[in-house]
């Protein structure tokens, strides 16, 4: 199962392993209860900066997350993520509060369309 979380909710055991995708590592947190960070998954700086701005519509930001996750080389990280979540279950961390308003979501999606049914 792959799960998403804010890194500012608790960690649970039932969150299986933790990984978070940022580009940056976030300022004041601790390298606890997370066990892995692929920055590569996290979104250019430039989404984040023209987004809230509202130069960016929700949509647009979708639109160019996705364009990223097309990139062969963020294809590969994607294969390992799914490898991982066949072991065990995974949680997608991100540094926004609001689930439907951050890339983990995105992501999230992403992944479960190319899970086989």
């Amino acid at each position: 199962m792959i799960k998403t979380k804010s890194i500012f909710e608790p960690a649970e055991a039932s969150d299986g392993k933790r990984i978070l995708i940022t580009y940056a590592w976030p300022k004041n947190l601790e390298r606890t209860n997370i066990d892995s960070w692929i920055k590569e998954l996290g979104h250019p700086w430039e989404l984040v900066e023209n987004w809230p701005k509202i130069r960016m519509t929700w949509d647009n930001f979708a639109k160019h997350y996705l364009e990223i996750l097309e990139k062969p080389r963020i294809k590969l990280l994607l294969n390992d993520l799914l490898e991982q979540n066949q072991k065990s279950d995974i949680t997608l961390l991100g540094i926004s509060r609001i689930e439907n308003k951050c890339h983990r979501s995105i992501l999230k999606k992403y992944l479960e369309n190319l899970i086989p049914d």
